[in-house]
């Protein structure tokens, strides 16, 4: 989760959100314009070179973070008093591929809200507000520390004049024969304000992974699934790096895992990064 501005829901709780904040994870995502209300949720993004993969293409993983942001609003808003809504599990179905440059809008509400957590469901729409990616997530409800998060905004590096996705996140990358991996030095740089690792950017890192480990046997497949399960948190000053593994591999679908650990060797999330071949569409007439 993550304009500071207070925005009340029917409950009276008010947003803590980062996106107006220069230095925030989401405005560096090129995230703005966040509107929760009345229990739902909308944030734009604008995207730049700075999400762009070594192909030139966006990565399809940096709508991870809008989605992340936008989702998890809902819980946070909803919550029960003296709790913090922390996300579990995140999923991002695309509809079709991110084109470069694109302007795009994200919406959520909540599916089902229980006394320990809830799903949410949104979706990215194009300026047609035609359907981009649909999203679900799952968070729970902990004991708050304080009423609100009171974690520094991060602001490590950003990378303003970046020209791909890795060079914007500062990514070391590796490949080995069945796979490839990420990994990053410092996460403080990319911190959420519970001064964690943000759950968006770790889906992003796995979707890179995952996305150039199929790529390597296949290129001509492109992401249409990014399914990430959180487990333990990235704290500031540590590093983590993430290894995809190819499970299957077809001529029009293939699957990678992706773990992602920390240096230790601690499991933090555990992702499924599916690709398929995109057709043109091509809608029927009648003859």
């Amino acid at each position: 989760m993550s304009e500071s501005r207070v925005a009340a829901t029917p409950n009276g709780r008010e947003s803590a959100c980062l996106v107006s904040k220069p230095t925030s994870v989401e405005a560096r995502f090129g995230l703005h314009s966040c509107n929760p209300r009345d229990g739902d949720s909308h944030t734009d993004i604008q995207l730049d070179t700075w999400a762009l993969d070594d192909r030139g293409q966006v990565q399809a993983g940096v709508l991870a973070l809008l989605a992340d942001h936008t989702l998890g609003e809902v819980p946070y808003l909803l919550r029960p008093p003296a709790t913090w809504s922390v996300t579990t599990e995140l999923t991002l179905d695309f509809v079709r591929p991110v084109e470069p440059g694109e302007a795009l809008h994200a919406w959520a509400t909540p599916t089902r809200m229980e006394q320990g957590g809830g799903l949410v469901h949104g979706v990215v729409t194009d300026t047609d507000e035609s359907a981009v990616a649909l999203a679900t997530t799952r968070c729970v409800f902990v004991p708050a520390k304080s009423e609100v998060p009171l974690a520094p905004v991060a602001g490590v590096n950003t990378r303003k004049s970046a020209t791909s996705i890795t060079e914007h996140l500062g990514l070391t990358r590796s490949h080995t024969d069945d796979g490839a991996g990420v990994h990053l030095d410092d996460v403080s740089g990319w911190v959420n304000d519970f001064g964690i690792l943000h759950g968006g950017i770790w889906a992003c890192m796995a979707e890179i992974a995952g996305s150039e480990a199929i790529a390597a046997q296949n290129p001509a497949l492109s992401t249409a699934q990014i399914h990430t399960l959180y487990f333990r948190s990235g704290l500031p000053g540590a590093s983590v790096s993430l290894e995809a593994s190819v499970v299957h591999m077809g001529r029009r679908f293939a699957v990678a895992q992706v773990s992602g650990r920390t240096a230790d060797g601690t499991l933090c999330t555990l992702s499924t990064v599916t690709a398929r071949f995109v057709e043109d569409f091509a809608p029927t007439t009648n003859a």
